[in-house]
């Protein structure tokens, strides 16, 4: 399967009277990722990851089993420390993964 580009200087021509509707929601993404605190160490300053798609070649031909790519205008990802490597939601701080050495057993001396 090959797939072919659209020439830019048509896709620009095609968008010229379309309002901007995605850089506005990408600068507040990039805040959102630039501010937010890891779940784990508690450093501020991530970055956004995100899944490669996943494809399968079937007899058909490829299909796209799962996709960044959701219903709303940018790519579904996740935030990665940039000090301690963890990845989480940066919307609800739940951690996706994490270094194993930053789990520590409880001290001993609680009650």
């Amino acid at each position: 399967m090959h797939f072919k580009t659209m020439d830019p200087d048509l896709v620009r021509q095609l968008i010229a009277d379309q309002p901007d509707i995605i850089s506005e929601a990408a600068e507040r993404e990039a805040q959102l990722y630039r501010n937010a605190r890891c779940p784990m160490c508690l450093e501020q300053g991530c970055e956004k990851r995100f899944d490669a798609p996943k494809i399968i070649v079937t007899p058909d031909g490829p299909t796209v089993v799962s996709s960044p790519f959701g219903k709303g205008l940018l790519v579904k990802g996740y935030a990665i420390c940039m000090s301690c490597g963890t990845q989480f939601n940066p919307h609800t701080g739940v951690i996706r993964h994490s270094p194993s050495t930053l789990i520590h057993d409880p001290p001993q001396d609680l009650p």
